[in-house]
């Protein structure tokens, strides 16, 4: 999370295109909480699918608003293993010869 309201809301009215992408039940996109103040920014493109499937357009759903619980805000029971999908699966849409 970004930081509090005043700032989600400065940064997500910005032009040029801002916003997050979460994968399933990571934990990580709850931190440090919304109990504390910490907002989003928005919008949210939730992808649904699990750990070892292929992304399909029907997995990537599209929640807005920096306090936002229909997305991956909205899922009970994180999961750490969520987390490292990214560099897994979005790695693999990197330019050949870069490495992570």
């Amino acid at each position: 999370m970004v930081g509090n309201a005043q700032l989600a809301t400065f940064i997500t009215k910005q032009p040029g295109g801002n916003f997050r992408a979460t994968h399933a039940k990571d934990a990580v996109p709850k931190l440090p909480g919304y109990l504390l103040g910490f907002r989003h920014v928005s919008p949210e493109y939730w992808i649904t699918s699990g750990n070892n499937e292929p992304v399909t357009e029907n997995d990537i759903i599209e929640s807005t608003g920096i306090l936002n619980l229909k997305g991956n805000g909205g899922t009970l029971v994180p999961n750490a293993d969520d987390h490292s999908w990214y560099f897994n699966k979005v790695a693999d849409c990197a330019p050949e010869g870069l490495e992570f």
